[in-house]
């Protein structure tokens, strides 16, 4: 019985905690909850949770240190991943270590209790081994892959357009190049168009309504941005924008794979996107 399914939250943040506790608790689960990452894995490895949700960034004690802990004793435990601060790198070290979502905030109670449903009724998609069968590229979901090459486009004005073209290529995508916005729109009214990818920094305010428009044409493109510094605040005008994925500087050639990657598995869905930034 999923409604009466126990949940624990561990997040240093005490609104956090109670907004998720709120959340799931009206949908019929049994919510604990606790502010102190150390406290928090005690908990999780001496009683029995369906699943725990945690934090990633937490005071003394990682998210991903109360995952590996978890797992060790309580492999069979479902856990989720949440945090404002999202990388390739740590998307993929929580799918190793046995993540079954990466749910980045800000988000609301719908995607929450959405997730945590989903990832309740999978047992976590857990290969025989507790690992997740699929690597997540900050994708909060891993959707089946697609049969044919993922069409990229590249604004290619942006400093890394040309490592982006060998990557995308390594990775056997179609790839085209546009040097303006109304080559873009071209590109995608003509269907030729997947994921787009451009940097955010670059273009500003211009990439914001590039991106309006973009969407206005094809709902369900998927966009993945480089900028040079992260923040809450980005992540919350992302979401509106319609970002589904992006870049930090300085990034290797192996997070651009890894979320190309993550990108190309978003395309099979159909009307509006979900955006987990």
């Amino acid at each position: 019985m999923l409604d009466r399914a126990r949940v624990l939250v561990v997040d240093d943040e005490s609104v956090v905690c109670e907004s998720c506790r709120r959340a799931l608790s009206e949908e019929g689960y049994e919510v604990c909850t606790s502010t102190d990452p150390r406290q928090g894995l005690e908990q999780a490895q001496k009683e029995n949770f369906e699943l725990v949700i945690v934090d990633l960034k937490m005071p003394g004690v990682s998210g991903l240190e109360v995952l590996r802990g978890i797992k060790e004793k309580k492999p069979r435990t479902v856990v989720m991943i949440i945090t404002a601060y999202p990388s390739v790198e740590t998307a993929v070290k929580s799918g190793r270590l046995g993540a079954a979502e990466y749910l980045l905030k800000p988000f609301t109670p719908d995607d929450l209790c959405s997730k945590v449903r989903e990832a309740i009724q999978t047992g976590g998609d857990r290969t025989p081994s507790g690992a997740r069968a699929e690597e997540p590229a900050l994708a909060v979901t891993q959707p089946p892959g697609v049969s044919s090459p993922a069409q990229v486009l590249v604004l290619g004005a942006w400093k890394h357009a040309d490592a982006i073209d060998e990557i995308a290529r390594s990775e056997h995508c179609s790839i085209e190049i546009a040097y303006d916005a109304a080559s873009v729109l071209e590109k995608v009214r003509a269907g030729q168009a997947e994921i787009l990818i451009l940097g955010l920094d670059v273009f500003g305010k211009e990439a914001h309504d590039l991106i309006h428009d973009v969407k206005e044409v094809k709902n369900d493109i998927t966009v993945i941005a480089a900028l040079s510094n992260s923040s809450q605040r980005f992540a919350q005008s992302a979401r509106s924008a319609g970002i589904l994925f992006y870049l930090v500087e300085p990034f290797a050639k192996e997070e651009i794979k890894a979320i190309i990657r993550g990108a190309a598995k978003k395309l099979p869905f159909s009307g509006k996107a979900s955006c987990p930034i």
